[in-house]
């Protein structure tokens, strides 16, 4: 059973990595229709990502001592802190672009803060830090420390965030990443979250408040409706994809895009061409698919070919095996 809901999760992430690179690719759409579509799924998108990354980290840590700790910081700042690096600071100074130079210190603040453009890889590093020390409290039997670790790990960033303006992503998305951790760890929640009931009542309130947020309205109305939005709509998809009889040729292209995230995530920003989108706004949304689709294998392709040595995918994909 354990095995399947994590083949349900590569599922869900190749799902999410197909949203992402959409909303990324419709700032070419100019269907007011296509527009309000792309920004709903852009509202839960993010979130989703991120309880997506929490429920798996769970799953696959194990951390019984302070030598596991260390090692798997070590290994999460190579597989996230490396490409980061790689292609932010090397690749966009030195290849994509007309005048290459050495990174100045504003970029490299750029590229270790929330504002730059593989900020998720910076964020999740830094929720790796409360994992290591979440998972130790966990397979330690001391539950009240896990859970108290988590809230004292978001009351800092939030500090940071509304103190001096740091962290401000890290601090939006941290729940949406516990929620998913939580869940992962505490069969009873999750039990709650995939009743049949919970399934039903997200999908009707996702439904009901989904147009009902303006984006960039920061107003606590606003922003309440969004976050439960956000959250009802991951319990809804969350459920929908681990009831859904997947197709075999259907299962085998998502779930390679799932368990190939990281890769289509770092480089599909080098291939957002402006593309001409019908006038029409559900063939527009169909024409995204595709073209999402075509751009996230050929990520994979070059995945492929990187890894091919180990030197080049480890320092482009943070892949040590």
């Amino acid at each position: 059973m354990e095995n399947k809901r994590l083949l349900y999760i590569d599922q869900l992430r190749g799902i999410v990595m197909l949203l992402v690179v959409m909303v990324h690719l419709c700032g070419t759409a100019n269907s007011t229709e296509l527009q309000s579509f792309m920004n709903i799924i852009g509202n839960f998108r993010m979130p989703l990502f991120f309880f997506v990354s929490g429920y798996i980290i769970n799953k696959v840590t194990k951390i019984y001592n302070l030598k596991d700790m260390f090692q798997f910081y070590k290994k999460k700042a190579i597989a996230l802190l490396v490409p980061c690096v790689m292609w932010t600071l090397i690749i966009n100074n030195f290849f994509f672009t007309n005048a290459p130079h050495i990174p100045t210190l504003y970029e490299i603040q750029q590229c270790f803060s929330n504002d730059g453009h593989l900020w998720f890889l910076t964020t999740l590093f830094q929720y790796m830090i409360a994992v290591g020390i979440f998972r130790y409290f966990i397979l330690s039997n001391k539950t009240n420390y896990a859970i108290i670790s988590l809230v004292i790990f978001f009351a800092v960033m939030g500090f940071l965030f509304f103190e001096f303006g740091f962290l401000r992503k890290s601090t939006l998305y941290f729940p949406y990443f516990t929620i998913g951790l939580i869940s992962s760890a505490f069969t009873n929640i999750e039990n709650i979250i995939r009743k049949n009931i919970t399934f039903i009542i997200s999908a009707l309130l996702f439904c009901l408040l989904s147009g009902y947020w303006v984006s960039g309205q920061t107003s606590i109305f606003n922003v309440s409706v969004r976050a439960i939005s956000a959250m009802t709509a991951i319990i809804a998809l969350f459920n929908f994809v681990t009831r859904l009889t997947w197709e075999k040729y259907t299962d085998k292209v998502i779930r390679k895009i799932g368990v190939n995230t990281l890769s289509v995530y770092v480089m599909h920003w080098y291939f957002l061409i402006s593309v001409e989108l019908s006038q029409n706004w559900l063939f527009a949304l169909l024409q995204l698919l595709v073209y999402s689709l075509i751009i996230s294998f050929v990520c994979i392709g070059i995945d492929k070919l990187l890894c091919t040595h180990k030197y080049l995918k480890l320092w482009f994909l943070g892949k040590q095996k």
